[in-house]
């Protein structure tokens, strides 16, 4: 008798098996965040801030697609107490346009703010958030300097408009949307409902967007709803932008034997799978047994 090979169906999921993942970031390092940290910490959510540390202190009036705010800056001085427990990321020392700069500008623009953060947090920084991306100068040589001074993911300004996969290039990582935008009201229902029969892909949700926005826009309101809408889920994994990319990093590291039997995980934290529709654990530096293939 001739048996078919039915092929084997791996997915990954988020720590302790979790089908779901929430991530969110804020630009600009602005007063604002001091109400955002707080707002977070009540909700027990997880964010990154992305900062330009040569504005730190600066002040002035912003006036642009419908917003008229003052665009202050958090002070030096103010940085590990707002931002305590949240992770710090680069986002250009000024703000400056790098597809318009020469490389070494844009390079000194991510190195300086790079290392002027580090001396705030203590640990290497790795994450950044493009400045003025729109026009996608981040797929040139921007995302070749940036991965050269460290960086190993860096949030665009597209919106994906989905909560459904991960970034296939993290130096080009597209969230999901802005808080400000209509369509953030579908995507968070889409990713709140159980994840559908069938499904191959992990959920991901990554809303991002400006605290002067908050002000500017009058959206206190759309923050507040986003944050009660995600949290305390059981079913959700709540991180920050570096905690995803460590993880995804960590799953697409593990090594397949040929059959698939045997899976080694070489690195330094857990990795959960949907095999079959069944929730397996790969352990850190460990090799898991998965039950033989039906023939």
């Amino acid at each position: 008798m001739i048996c078919m090979l039915r092929l084997r169906r791996d997915m990954m999921l988020w720590p302790n098996g979790r089908d779901k993942c929430c991530t969110l970031s804020f630009d600009d390092g602005t007063v604002e965040d001091r109400r955002i940290c707080e707002m977070l910490r009540s909700h027990n959510l997880r964010a990154t801030f992305n900062i330009n540390t040569g504005l730190l202190g600066h002040s002035d009036e912003l006036h642009q697609s419908g917003i008229d705010v003052v665009h202050e800056k958090l002070p030096l001085q103010e940085l590990a107490e707002v931002y305590d427990g949240f992770e710090l990321a680069v986002h250009g020392y000024s703000h400056a346009h790098m597809g318009e700069e020469p490389p070494s500008m844009a390079a000194y623009e991510i190195i300086r703010c790079k290392a002027e953060i580090e001396s705030i947090t203590h640990t290497p920084v790795r994450g950044m958030a493009w400045p003025i991306s729109y026009d996608g100068y981040w797929m040139g040589d921007a995302k070749k300097l940036a991965k050269a001074c460290g960086i190993c993911y860096a949030r665009t300004t597209r919106r994906s408009y989905d909560c459904v996969g991960v970034p296939s290039d993290f130096l080009a990582w597209d969230a999901a949307c802005s808080f400000v935008e209509d369509e953030m009201g579908p995507i968070v229902t889409k990713f709140l409902k159980p994840r559908p029969v069938g499904c191959t892909k992990p959920y991901l949700l990554y809303v991002w967007g400006h605290g002067y926005e908050a002000t500017g826009r009058d959206a206190w309101n759309r923050l507040e709803w986003l944050f009660d809408q995600v949290s305390f889920k059981p079913d959700v994994w709540y991180a920050s932008n570096i905690e995803v990319f460590d993880y995804v990093q960590a799953y697409r590291n593990l090594v397949y034997s040929a059959t698939g039997d045997y899976i080694f995980n070489p690195g330094r934290m857990d990795v959960w799978l949907l095999v079959d529709d069944k929730s397996v654990c790969i352990p850190s530096a460990r090799t898991v047994e998965i039950g033989a293939w039906e023939r």
